[in-house]
């Protein structure tokens, strides 16, 4: 940032055109000599879940707690392959961007049931498996399998008595944060 030599602190963005940039409190000239780089972004977004799959639209969102390329690659293949728009809502649930440490809580334990739903689905789980955007994919392949293994069992075992302890984590919630939390 040191070296930029020119910075406009005239409010936001409001519409950047072939030979201006209106901003709240004025405008610049620009050209398609410049190199223009929006930092103005409010950042991931906290609006509510809405539905992935309408009749007429799909709205792309986080779905699993893996990667937001594989969601997005998923929601496609789901598209695609022919099911009611209740099925594909059903394999492909929203799940929220966390925005406090109770709604990261809450966008695990949504994405861990999302994904074991998809065994219910073979295709989409040969899907996940086999795609490129899955971060676990290959997991069991690895050189050092055995101490894969050995992670995973650990995982696992811990999976079950952080489960029972997540009723008291949430008991120092405020009412709006439980709202957030069981809301899914």
């Amino acid at each position: 940032m040191r070296r930029v030599e020119n910075l406009v602190r005239l409010g936001h963005v409001e519409r950047i055109e072939k030979d201006e940039i209106t901003l709240e409190h004025g405008s610049i000239p620009t050209s398609g000599d410049h190199v223009l780089v929006h930092c103005a972004t409010p950042g991931l977004r906290d609006n509510p879940p809405v539905a992935i799959f309408t009749e007429s639209r799909i709205t792309l969102q986080p779905i699993s707690r893996i990667s937001l390329s594989l969601a997005t690659g998923l929601i496609g293949f789901v598209e695609a392959s022919g099911r009611t728009t209740e099925e594909k809502n059903r394999l492909c649930p929203p799940n929220p961007w966390p925005q406090t440490p109770y709604d990261w809580a809450r966008h695990l334990l949504i994405g861990m049931q999302t994904e074991a739903g998809w065994l219910a689905a073979p295709d989409v789980q040969e899907w996940v498996e086999s795609s490129r955007l899955n971060l676990m994919k290959g997991l069991g392949e690895d050189a050092e399998h055995e101490r894969v293994r050995e992670l995973q069992s650990r995982f696992l075992d811990a999976f079950g008595p952080a489960l029972a302890r997540f009723d008291t984590f949430t008991a120092a919630a405020t009412p709006p944060e439980r709202a957030r939390i069981f809301t899914g």
